[in-house]
């Protein structure tokens, strides 16, 4: 079964194959971070997998976690246990004798961005604040916080990761890397590609106030996105060859 067994709360990095639609999740690692970063370093991302909220233990040797852990080594294997308010984190296969912790870029984190939809003034209790509920999960992040007006479902529309549907409830749900295809559910926004890491880490209780800002805004955040991971990447390229 390779490094580790999936079960609740492990996830493989491997990314599934076929039609994807209503049911059929993707798969693969949800941080683009640690994605772009094994790809560096040369490390297939169906060989990693991703843990959310549980202890895991992994074999002492060839072994390289991407997140924020404390690890404790004992006969031969190391225990990996996740850091309050950062659940999700990343095992991989990696050469050496003794584990690599590495830590995960850091990322300004009390508002995330959207692009509201329709492109107009969107509703002021978009704002916020907004608290992650306890039921989120890879499909999506649900939100708790201002009720919001909730109008029918409508006809069913292609959905993207990001988008921001609000259910009968009047709680919005963010999608995630396993959520669906096709929804019916008002869309009233989709958070932009630049805020995808961020999303990928939080978990139940964080805060979060939401900000409008335009296509042309989310291209540039995108862009300098980009540049800062890349940046990360080297930081982090250049000290694990300082290991060896």
């Amino acid at each position: 079964m390779g490094l580790m067994d999936t079960g609740p709360g492990v996830v493989s990095g491997q990314e599934r194959k076929g039609k994807r639609g209503m049911g059929f999740p993707p798969g693969g690692l949800w941080s683009p971070d640690a994605r772009a970063l094994l790809a560096t370093l040369g490390v297939p991302g169906e060989s990693a997998f991703e843990v959310y909220g549980r202890v895991v233990v992994v074999p002492q040797t060839g072994v390289l976690v991407i997140g924020q852990v404390r690890h404790e080594i004992s006969e031969g294997q190391v225990k990996l246990t996740p850091r309050s308010g950062s659940p999700r984190f990343v095992v991989a296969p990696w050469s050496g004798v003794e584990p690599v912790i590495i830590a995960p870029r850091d990322l300004p984190g009390e508002v995330l961005r959207f692009v509201p939809y329709p492109e107009e003034e969107p509703s002021p209790s978009l704002a916020g604040p907004w608290t992650v509920s306890a039921t989120s999960d890879r499909v999506g992040i649900r939100w708790q916080g201002p009720l919001l007006d909730a109008s029918p479902p409508g006809r069913s529309r292609p959905m993207v990761q990001g988008a921001i549907e609000i259910p009968p409830d009047g709680q919005p749900i963010t999608l995630g890397p396993d959520g669906p295809t096709i929804g019916g559910y008002p869309l009233v926004g989709v958070m932009i590609r630049a805020e995808d890491e961020v999303l990928s880490r939080l978990g139940p209780g964080a805060v979060r106030h939401w900000l409008t800002i335009t296509r042309a805004e989310a291209e540039d955040l995108y862009a300098e996105d980009q540049r800062q991971r890349a940046r990360w990447i080297e930081t982090v390229r250049q000290g694990l060859a300082l290991r060896r």
